[in-house]
């Protein structure tokens, strides 16, 4: 009886891994396929305290990188596909954007 129910474990617990395994292998090919509808090169201005020029390069798959006025400040980011942005990464800088 004991081996019985082991064995029906072992192979409930093996069909379960092997559906996560497949799910996982699919998902990552949609991610590798996906491509953002904010995918290119965006130039814009800003002001405030300073004034200059934003340019970010939205890549494939959502990342995004930039530089903001004539200092090369390295920004990194991310757009999701509602436009939503993740907060900005920069060394140098605590960016607030605020996109119209």
């Amino acid at each position: 009886m004991k081996i019985k129910i082991t064995l029906t474990l072992s192979i409930l617990f093996a069909i379960t891994s092997c559906d996560q395994i497949t799910d996982n292998y699919w998902q990552q090919k949609e991610e590798e396929n996906h491509t953002s509808p904010f995918m290119g090169k965006w130039v814009g201005t800003y002001n405030g305290n300073e004034v200059g020029t934003l340019t970010l390069d939205i890549s494939k798959n959502g990342n995004i990188t930039g530089s903001l006025g004539r200092t090369e400040v390295d920004l990194a980011s991310y757009v999701y596909d509602d436009g939503t942005l993740q907060p900005v990464i920069s060394t140098h800088l605590a960016l607030h954007f605020t996109v119209t």
